[in-house]
């Protein structure tokens, strides 16, 4: 944040038993949607600086820290460049673990979100999948593209859970519904978990070459966008 310019805030958290009165002495758990506007894009300026310099190009997906966001947010990533959220997080616990109750408060999200949804374009004027055009358009002149975080956060389910999670969109899919499932992971903790994503990722690897009802493949963020605007030009 400081070298970035911009002096970091201690509250609220999002990981607190309610966001009124919550506090981080480390600034972690605050989400970014509560920074203005322009200290938002000089966060942004600061991290594209980053990836210049270190010769990795422009980046293109943006994923707010504890997938809380905002419209204000979603316009300055929009205006620096990004083409894809990956943002959109489930709040229930149909599968899975939640979040603090802080956090349902300020992510921004609700249950219009949830191990069901689907990539949708974000719209003007809400955040939620529920929106419509005018849609929040990218650099590129087509819509942001938001990626639900429908498998949640490693820590939060099981190999059982993201296997579930897989066997519903692959339900979708046999109903000639395009979707994809975002199985997330935080690299600092990838030895924790590397177990039970082998397992499931080695699922996958077997629905891919065995499920011949529907086509399975891996694909970038980048990759997903393009596939589903070329869906919706239909």
């Amino acid at each position: 944040m400081e070298s970035a310019g911009v002096e970091y805030r201690i509250r609220p958290s999002v990981s607190a038993k309610q966001a009124r009165g919550s506090s981080d002495p480390s600034g972690y758990s605050v989400p970014m949607s509560v920074y203005s506007g322009g200290e938002i894009s000089k966060m942004l300026e600061f991290t594209r600086a980053k990836f210049s310099k270190q010769g990795l190009g422009v980046p293109k997906t943006f994923c707010a820290g504890f997938y809380t966001t905002s419209l204000e947010l979603q316009k300055r990533i929009v205006a620096d460049g990004y083409t894809a959220s990956a943002a959109a997080f489930p709040p229930g616990s149909e599968i899975g673990a939640q979040y603090a109750p802080s956090w349902h408060e300020l992510s921004g999200w609700d249950k219009s979100v949830s191990v069901r949804s689907t990539p949708y374009r974000v719209a003007q004027k809400t955040i939620l999948p529920s929106g419509s055009a005018p849609f929040m358009n990218a650099v590129d002149g087509q819509p942001l593209v938001e990626i639900p975080q429908n498998a949640k956060i490693d820590w939060m389910v099981s190999a059982g859970d993201m296997k579930r999670i897989i066997g519903l969109h692959i339900e979708k899919a046999n109903a000639g519904q395009p979707t994809a499932v975002c199985l997330a992971i935080h690299e600092g903790s990838v030895h924790e978990h590397f177990k039970k994503y082998d397992e499931v990722l080695d699922y996958v690897d077997r629905l891919i070459r065995e499920n011949k009802a529907v086509t399975l493949r891996y694909a970038t963020v980048s990759a997903l966008r393009d596939q589903f605007l070329r869906h919706w030009q239909k």
